[in-house]
């Protein structure tokens, strides 16, 4: 074999490894923590759609879960949240605010909220 073709073989062996310019995957991607904002009232089983969140990612969106253990959905407050992509803990997490139904008046106003975090 040549030099030349010694260095191509090689070129490619490297194109081939590192294809995507190297980047991870953004959902497993541990330097990045990705932050997704859902609010919902007292009492309401907060619907989430992650297409919205993720557009024109070529997700498969019916395998996002989030962990529903930590949040009391009676409690008003503000939940930190893991997401999961097909059982696997991702760099995500959704921020859930959870508040009192105003009144119709709209004189009750926001409530007071706390960072409650389920993760030990």
């Amino acid at each position: 074999m040549t030099a030349f073709s010694i260095l191509v073989l090689i070129l490619i062996a490297f194109l081939m490894l590192f294809k995507d310019g190297g980047r991870e995957n953004p959902l497993f991607d541990k330097n990045n923590s990705i932050t997704l904002y859902l609010e919902t009232e007292t009492g309401t089983i907060p619907q989430i759609d992650f297409s919205i969140y993720f557009p024109d990612s070529g997700y498969d969106f019916t395998k996002f879960t989030y962990d529903k253990s930590g949040i009391d959905l009676q409690n008003p407050g503000v939940y930190m949240v893991p997401v999961y992509y097909d059982g696997e803990i991702t760099a995500c997490v959704l921020q859930l605010t959870i508040s009192k139904p105003q009144d119709y008046d709209g004189s009750a106003g926001l409530p007071e909220t706390e960072i409650k975090n389920p993760q030990k």
